[in-house]
């Protein structure tokens, strides 16, 4: 315990609808009576891309956002980073014109993380005492071609004491 390793996740979103995907977290959470492990989350990096080429950018056909939530729950939709199963969220926003840059036709025209500049900076970390983390991921409309937001957690297993575990249970419950 006590050591990092990394945790990988990607989501598509076709922007049509709400993408979920899941990681199963078992071979690190033990809550047993006599001693429990789970997991801390120390770090998170994001990227939004093209679905299968990370170096096309994204483009749209009018104004959207790309938005993504890492949950200890399943979620059907969005939620707001105040519901206690989100782990972190972000948001992108990318604003579409009809002229574009230098006058080219249908480009997007802007592209903001300012709305949420997605930080993650905990300073004890997350912790995690659930078997499944979900990143879920929602478009504002279409994109010209799918939209992937990957995710690396940097973690590591902890024992689950007595403070930690009431620490736990007022942040996510």
């Amino acid at each position: 315990m006590g050591e990092s390793f990394f945790l990988r996740m990607s989501q598509d979103s076709n922007g049509a609808t709400y993408a979920e995907g899941s990681e199963d977290l078992g071979s690190y959470i033990n809550l047993g009576p006599k001693s429990s492990t789970g997991l801390r989350i120390k770090n998170i990096a994001v990227s939004i891309l093209d679905h299968d080429n990370p170096s096309t950018p994204l483009i749209s056909s009018a104004d959207t956002a790309v938005y993504w939530q890492l949950t200890t729950s399943s979620q059907t939709a969005s939620v707001y980073p105040t519901d206690k199963s989100v782990v972190a969220s972000g948001i992108v926003q990318l604003g579409f014109s009809a002229i574009g840059y230098s006058g080219g036709s249908g480009k997007n025209n802007y592209i903001s993380d300012r709305a949420d500049v997605l930080p993650q900076h905990w300073t004890n970390g997350y912790l995690i005492a659930v078997d499944t983390l979900y990143l879920g991921v929602d478009c504002g409309v279409a994109f010209t071609d799918d939209v992937k937001v990957s995710i690396v957690l940097e973690c590591e297993q902890v024992k689950i004491t007595q403070a930690n575990a009431t620490a736990l249970a007022l942040s996510q419950t």
